[in-house]
């Protein structure tokens, strides 16, 4: 996963030339993920856990949606 967030720590932060990086080079590759069954309020408990803003909902190995802090409610 690839988001702003992996942008600013994992490249402007440490100094890399955002034009000449590739996303392998500062995304997030171990994601947090819930399933559609997960209930909203655990999957805010996982984003504060995690510190994190998305979480990917995976079904059958397949992410079918994605969970956006500020959407559950």
């Amino acid at each position: 996963m690839y988001t702003d967030r992996d942008i600013v720590l994992n490249c402007v932060a440490d100094g890399k030339d955002c034009n000449s990086v590739h996303c392998h080079d500062c995304m997030t590759s171990d994601v947090i993920t819930c399933s559609p069954d997960t209930d909203v309020h655990e999957c805010a408990r996982m984003m504060a856990d995690h510190q994190i803003r998305r979480i990917p909902v995976v079904q059958n190995g397949e992410m079918i949606g994605i969970c956006v802090i500020g959407e559950p409610a």
